[in-house]
């Protein structure tokens, strides 16, 4: 008797088991590469180069899975204060090989933004402008 309800119980263990759903919803497998929170670490300009100040290392840009895009800015001010300028939301598109849209819902309705993204590990370089006003931002993911 205890060898059959050891039988059935392992069978429905293993019956369990097997026929388990498959998909359970998590596309993280094909997300894109700069989904995420990504804090501002550098920014640089063909003929300048920052050194931000903590202040501005609190800005944030946020890349999500649904191609939702948002960023939180904030500037240092004369007198030393940190000053949280706001944030902006709109939406992005990988347009392959590195180039990306991001689409910012603006007060004057919607601004398109034409960057080239690369990510290596934990640091997402973003890059746009026209030359000789090209901006380079390094980021690190939160």
């Amino acid at each position: 008797m205890k060898k059959t309800i050891l039988t059935a119980v392992l069978f429905l263990a293993v019956f369990s088991i097997s026929c388990k759903k498959d998909d359970d919803g998590d596309d993280s497998s094909t997300s894109d590469v700069v989904v995420g929170t990504w804090s501002l670490e550098q920014k640089s300009t063909n003929t300048d180069s920052n050194n931000l100040s903590d202040c501005e290392k609190k800005n944030t840009i946020t890349f999500s899975n649904d191609n939702e895009y948002s960023s939180i800015s904030f500037q240092l001010q004369q007198d030393e204060s940190c000053k949280d300028l706001g944030s902006l939301s709109g939406t992005w598109k990988n347009n392959e090989n590195n180039k990306y849209t991001i689409t910012l819902n603006i007060e004057e309705g919607q601004r398109k933004i034409e960057t080239i993204i690369t990510v290596k590990d934990d640091i997402l370089t973003l890059t746009y402008g026209e030359a000789p006003n090209t901006v380079n931002e390094i980021y690190k993911k939160q």
